[in-house]
């Protein structure tokens, strides 16, 4: 039974190592093996700190319940003493740019490097991709085994800019579930992060001068039913289906994504889709007169404390 599930693990981890995406720009095969298991270790070339913040990410990340990736100097890597290095570039590699990396397997060693961190992280992501999910489990009470084909693989990003857009202001996402999704975009390499946050079904971002943008424009009449058919709410219902990031929630977001090698573009639309800015400050408005919902599909903002 042990030896079938061995060999379930390492024909998933095989799949999953030639099944990388975004398919790096040069992948190349080698016949060794390496074995990622709870007798690896890390070690980080010439301490740089940059480097030691990305192997501290990997480390977090594989690590079981009750045991962490330990960190040590290993110059000659053994069957008995095998080890993952995370290293700087001293001399930029002029090929790979700023966000790309080389990742190289041996028998005993796997070698990550880049010019910056941006790619050591992203390193890190194919890696990732190289084992199952399984060995990202903290419930488990020691850390998996799986051999890894050895291989060099060079890789560096397309495009500069790699976005995806995450609209909060039609339905409103949580600190955490904002996390998450920033957590997927850097898996998979995205590096910018769209973020709407108002619209004419709320304002999502806390501004302390002018309070009633969230006080009341954070929320709004819930309605279901198809977009086109939504009755526009009226004055006098409750508005409870919402929310909104405070400043310090903002930050927190900001330094998280940063973390991750992802940058976050805000979206304030004005001076259409306007509905939520104008249900907290109606006098703002053309015909300075109080809105409860204002678009024939019923999507617009609306509040009851109008």
């Amino acid at each position: 039974m042990k030896k079938l599930i061995l060999l379930l693990f390492i024909n998933l981890s095989l799949f999953a190592q030639n099944s990388i995406i975004p398919a790096p720009v040069s992948y190349e095969s080698k016949s060794t093996m390496f074995m990622f298991d709870n007798r690896v270790s890390i070690d980080v070339v010439d301490d740089n700190a940059d480097a030691k913040i990305i192997a501290e990410f990997f480390a977090n990340t594989f690590g079981s319940a009750n045991q962490k990736i330990p960190f040590k100097k290993v110059p000659t890597p053994a069957m008995d003493n095998r080890v993952i290095y995370f290293e700087i570039n001293k001399t930029p590699n002029t090929v790979i740019g700023n966000e790309g990396y080389t990742l190289d397997i041996d028998e005993y060693s796997v070698k990550i490097a880049a010019n910056k961190p941006a790619g050591l992280f992203y390193g890190i992501q194919t890696f990732r991709q190289m084992l199952t999910t399984m060995f990202e489990r903290k419930d488990m009470p020691m850390m998996m085994m799986s051999p890894l084909m050895g291989c060099k693989i060079v890789d560096y990003p397309r495009f500069g800019w790699r976005g995806l857009m995450l609209d909060v202001s039609r339905n409103f996402f949580t600190k955490e579930e904002v996390k998450q999704y920033i957590d997927l975009m850097a898996r998979y390499k995205f590096n910018v992060l769209h973020w709407h946050l108002t619209d004419d079904e709320g304002w999502r971002l806390e501004i302390k001068s002018l309070p009633k943008l969230t006080e009341v424009g954070a929320y709004r009449v819930k309605r279901y039913g198809h977009f086109g058919d939504r009755e526009a709410p009226k004055a006098g219902e409750k508005a409870d289906d919402g929310g909104f990031y405070t400043q310090e929630e903002v930050k927190e977001i900001i330094k998280y994504a940063s973390e991750r090698s992802v940058t976050i573009v805000p979206e304030i639309d004005v001076p259409g889709h306007s509905m939520a800015a104008l249900a907290a400050y109606p006098e703002l408005s053309c015909k300075k007169e109080p809105k409860y919902g204002s678009l024939p599909s019923g999507m617009a903002m609306a509040n009851s404390k109008c």
